[in-house]
């Protein structure tokens, strides 16, 4: 089974994919949009975020949600206390941007997602349309993107049961 990509994404630093191969996530970074869009099925979604206001997408990048395309549609998955008491043995051996992430982490509450938590395909768009504004948002359609596109899920990118 080839790589079925669910999102094509761009920030400033170039295109990247998300998707499934054989039930395992799979990303891609580095190719070329046109590359992607040749291997993208009509309604993989699409964002480029490379005009938006780099201020939100920065913080929504770094301390938001991380995007998980196993999970079911609207499903989130929290970084729970187990996961906190692990981290927290592990902080004084991390170091950098590591260390930063992993304090934030310890320091997030139970009612904002953080960036160690991890939500659906779709939680994700919707929340990165409501906090950065100037993203582009659309689907792929033989093998073109459709800019505007409404981003709900289609039944070709529900993630396979897992």
């Amino acid at each position: 089974m080839k790589t079925r990509w669910i999102l094509v994404s761009r920030g400033w630093v170039g295109w990247h994919a998300k998707g499934m191969d054989d039930g395992n996530k799979v990303s891609g970074s580095g190719g070329t949009l046109e590359d992607y869009l040749q291997e993208s099925e009509d309604g993989t979604l699409v964002y480029d975020a490379h005009e938006a206001d780099e201020e939100a997408f920065s913080k929504f990048i770094i301390s938001g949600p991380m995007m998980n395309q196993a999970l079911k549609p609207g499903e989130i998955q929290r970084f729970g206390a187990a996961e906190k008491k692990a981290l927290a043995h592990m902080l004084p051996g991390m170091g950098g941007a590591f260390k930063v992430l992993g304090i934030l982490a310890l320091l997030s509450g139970e009612e904002k997602l953080g960036g160690f938590d991890y939500v659906a395909t779709d939680v994700y768009m919707a929340m990165l349309k409501e906090a950065v504004p100037g993203v582009k948002f659309g689907k792929v359609v033989n093998h073109e993107i459709q800019w505007d596109a409404p981003l709900a899920l289609d039944d070709r990118n529900d993630p396979p049961a897992l």
